[in-house]
């Protein structure tokens, strides 16, 4: 058997259509994901699966290594730590058993362990580390790669796509996809204006795309999400072609999820994924893989996390699962179905303010470290994509009833303090018995937030990163 993980880039759980979405802000209610939903009929889909943490590197880390973010201590974006000793990723394993393995990324550093072929989708002359690439790009040296390797058997490929992610510029033919309006000029009295939040879009997006400028209808960027989204199912359903006209599907299992969510205005938070809401946590998973599971067993409800593809997958291939791996295989739910397989998950967050927290299906607890730098903090909560500019709005600690309030805009910790106490005493003895396991200190107290540049400028800020990552270390396959 092969397996081929597609992971999609700042891709919510709610934008898909097999998930039922339909965009309620466009005349056209058309799912942007018509071939995953083709996928998606004949697979295996999982109701309940949670990122470990809300951004690209340490999400990757965490689905490849299969220990969660304080242990392996990749925290952050573009982290300036490096990986500590010791962590293994998955197809380190898969290389040493015979197993074929093939990454389509950018992304480099440790990332490339295990990966016999690494290979960056724009090319050799790729602007290192740079995440604006686009999935045609991807899919042809998924293809490409086939065709030199057909006689490779068996083999892991990663393939990651970054078009959801900002700046939201798809191909032009898909500008209007979702929007046919004048986005300077909106005719919909109900559509909240841009100056709202215009200081915030000019410190993401300034640098990003001179068109963005003086835009001032937030379904505008909706549609843009939305119409990227399209443009990458459009590329995977090509890639599913291209694998079912040469033979692959028969003995190839596919797996398609995210690496975080993002938000478009749910909480006040606007074009980005911070916080640990469920816009930035909740994500898609399904498995295709017909031939052995089947969904008869209709969607998955347990609480499962992305720390569990690791394990999954090396029992998937019948390799043993070593024991330092924190993340729980969940086949026998393929196999069986059921109702259980995770009481919780544990979530991490450590850009502009320090964040823990711990959901069951009925609450979810959100303990917000508090940092000195508070001119800092604000700067950085305002570049991340808050409204609300002032710090001290962000309250300490935060219970949320998922079942009764699942957008989670009541606080209610001062209704079920008790609940809270509980939550909280749990998240930080998991914490505790990580950090105690592995021989490290708390990461997200050991490390600082270092400055990122000057956020008036989006470009400078990305040159900078780029900057640093060429100082970074190298690691061998």
């Amino acid at each position: 058997m092969n397996i081929i993980l597609l992971v999609a880039d700042t891709f919510r759980y709610k934008n898909c259509g097999f998930n039922g979405y339909k965009p309620s802000y466009s005349e056209n209610k058309a799912s942007p994901t018509p071939n995953i939903d083709n996928l998606a009929e004949k697979s295996i889909l999982f109701d309940n699966f949670y990122s470990q943490i809300n951004c690209t590197h340490p999400s990757f880390t965490t689905m490849l290594s299969g220990r969660y973010p304080i242990s392996h201590t990749i925290i952050s974006h573009a982290s300036l730590h490096e990986i500590i000793d010791g962590v293994v990723m998955f197809p380190e394993i898969l290389r040493d058993n015979g197993i074929k393995t093939v990454a389509i990324d950018n992304m480099y550093r440790w990332f490339v362990k295990g990966f016999q072929d690494y290979i960056h989708p724009v090319g050799e002359n790729a602007v290192p580390n740079s995440f604006i690439v686009e999935a045609n790009q991807v899919v042809d040296k998924g293809i490409n790669w086939l065709e030199s390797h057909n006689n490779e058997d068996p083999f892991f490929m990663m393939l990651h796509f970054w078009d959801p992610h900002v700046p939201y510029s798809p191909p032009k033919e898909y500008e209007k996809m979702y929007y046919n309006g004048n986005p300077k000029n909106p005719t919909n009295p109900d559509t909240l204006s841009m100056n709202d939040i215009e200081e915030k879009l000019d410190l993401i997006f300034k640098g990003f795309q001179s068109r963005w400028e003086r835009i001032n209808d937030i379904n505008y960027y909706k549609a843009q999400y939305d119409a990227e989204i399209a443009f990458m199912d459009k590329q995977i359903g090509r890639f599913i072609e291209y694998l079912k006209d040469n033979g692959y599907l028969e003995d190839t299992m596919l797996i398609f999820t995210a690496d975080h969510g993002e938000s478009m205005g749910e909480n006040d938070i606007y074009f980005t994924h911070v916080h640990l809401y469920d816009q930035m946590m909740h994500l898609p998973l399904l498995i295709h893989y017909p031939k052995k599971y089947k969904n008869s067993n209709g969607r998955i409800q347990p609480l499962v996390g992305n720390v569990d593809l690791a394990p999954t997958i090396l029992e998937l291939y019948g390799l043993e699962v070593p024991e330092y791996f924190e993340g729980k295989s969940f086949v026998p739910l393929l196999e069986n179905g059921g109702d259980h397989h995770r009481e919780k998950i544990y979530m991490f967050e450590h850009e502009a303010i320090s964040r823990r927290g711990v959901r069951t299906k009925k609450w979810k607890f959100i303990k917000n470290a508090r940092n000195p730098k508070d001119d800092i903090v604000k700067s950085r909560l305002q570049a991340l994509g808050y409204i609300a500019l002032d710090v001290g709005e962000v309250d300490d600690k935060e219970l949320y009833d998922l079942e009764n309030d699942p957008e989670e805009e009541e606080n209610i910790i001062e209704e079920h303090p008790e609940i809270a106490k509980e939550l909280e005493e749990d998240l930080e003895t998991f914490v505790e018995e990580i950090i105690n396991t592995v021989g490290i200190e708390d990461p997200q107290q050991q490390q600082d937030l270092e400055p990122w540049g000057e956020f008036d400028d989006a470009r400078q800020w990305l040159l900078l990163l780029n900057e640093r990552n060429q100082k970074f270390k190298t690691y061998d396959p």
